[in-house]
């Protein structure tokens, strides 16, 4: 053993600096494939199946392009964070298959994938500093699982430079990413001395720190506060931009996914409801699900049948209402024959005063809530006649008064239709 030993330190203090060199050329060709376009993720009709039979992802078919900022949101137990702990390895899919940069990784450890992960829980290592902290996720590696620390004693001519390149490297990344969190001041710090949000900030910058083939975010954001909240969004959207990385990026709030996502999949129950970007998902979502999530105020739904009315159509609701309606609908979509049953859904910026352009007049509403939120206010009306109901209206400037009667309409233009069977939007 050891003059098996002594062989490879001889022939390493001959051949060393030319193998390193070696090596970091095939490290930099890997990484000119990578920003060739290579570093796409794929998940192919992947499913996960947990005891009795419940599927935490049903037959998710999904990519994110080179470089693209994709945002999986959906509410809580949708199976966001299975389908992130799928790509990054930590499970195993019962069907389908993952691919990173056109290779198949199914089977694949977590740590051959080149992925960097930010968990919803920080999971620092509390022993080191934050500094420490953010060093240990950059620790640079050559092709073939040889580390720096063990090249130092095998190939001492290289030593020196080794040394030398790899902690410029490691320094310019740990200060780059504790500049942009805010954390300058906390790398003598140990994790138990630190808020929940100052951890949470201490483990984005020790994924960033990384040059991975595509990062995986599960709720970065969901421990800050409001103004740290959104601050580090748009810091993570910048930062985004200037790398250029491969970004999944997990969450259950649909405003987050808004603010920085290049395009958002909505996911409900394990299944994947509609992948767009975030205007079109707004304005045109593929069902009743993805309308009531996407919307800082809640969407109004409005269930009911068309009934004929002259020249005019009318929609009477489930508490007996009758709603005029007046104009063609756009973007395809049709109410539906007479008679037929249906969901109508406005959100509430959309919410007009008459006289209005052609559209839905809502039947006569009394004011029973004003809440303010911020240049604007939410007012929830209640129908004068027929079962109770509340919808809701976003007012500009001052008001109405409480108890206060006013008439109310929609343009046509405005108005998602969905098929009260199947809840899918019309038109489509």
């Amino acid at each position: 053993m050891l003059f098996v030993a002594a062989g490879l330190r001889r022939f390493a203090a001959l051949n060393g600096c030319e193998w390193l060199t070696r090596c970091r050329a095939a490290d930099f060709a890997s990484r000119q494939i990578r920003w060739a376009g290579m570093a796409t993720v794929e998940l192919c009709e992947a499913t996960q199946c947990y005891s009795a039979g419940r599927r935490a992802v049903d037959d998710v078919s999904l990519r994110v392009d080179d470089g693209e900022l994709l945002v999986v949101a959906g509410p809580s137990g949708s199976g966001k964070s299975t389908l992130l702990r799928l790509v990054a390895g930590l499970e195993r899919p019962s069907t389908g298959r993952i691919l990173l940069g056109e290779r198949d990784v199914t089977r694949w450890a977590p740590h051959r994938r080149n992925v960097s992960m930010v968990f919803q829980h920080d999971a620092l290592l509390p022993h080191l500093t934050v500094q420490r902290n953010l060093e240990f996720g950059s620790q640079l590696r050559l092709r073939g699982g040889i580390s720096v620390q063990r090249l130092r004693h095998w190939i001492n001519p290289a030593k020196a430079a080794v040394q030398q390149a790899a902690a410029s490297e490691i320094g310019n990344r740990v200060r780059q990413a504790a500049e942009l969190l805010g954390i300058t001041s906390l790398l003598r710090r140990r994790p138990q001395e630190l808020s929940g949000g100052e951890r949470q900030r201490v483990a984005l910058g020790r994924a960033m720190v990384r040059d991975p083939a595509a990062f995986l975010f599960d709720e970065p954001l969901s421990s800050l506060d409001a103004e740290h909240r959104r601050q580090l969004s748009d810091a993570l959207r910048d930062w985004h931009r200037r790398r250029g990385v491969t970004t999944l990026w997990v969450t259950h709030d649909q405003a987050e996914a808004l603010a920085v996502a290049d395009r958002i999949a909505v996911m409900h129950r394990g299944r994947l409801q509609q992948v767009a970007t975030p205007s079109a998902l707004y304005w045109q979502p593929t069902n009743l699900m993805v309308a009531r999530f996407i919307g800082t105020a809640p969407i109004n739904v409005v269930g009911g049948y068309w009934q004929p009315d002259g020249e005019r159509s009318v929609l009477v609701d489930d508490g007996g209402r009758r709603w005029s309606f007046a104009g063609e609908p756009s973007r395809g979509q049709t109410p539906g024959a007479d008679g037929a049953r249906v969901i109508l859904a406005f959100r509430p910026e959309d919410v007009r005063q008459q006289p209005d352009p052609p559209g839905l007049v809502l039947p006569t509403a009394a004011v029973t809530q004003v809440g303010w939120r911020g240049d604007h206010a939410l007012v929830g009306l209640a129908p004068v006649e027929g079962a109770p109901a509340l919808w809701r209206v976003r007012c500009e400037g001052t008001p109405p008064a409480m108890g206060e009667t006013r008439h109310w309409s929609v343009p046509a233009a405005r108005c998602l239709w969905f098929d009260a069977a199947t809840e899918k939007r019309m038109g489509i």
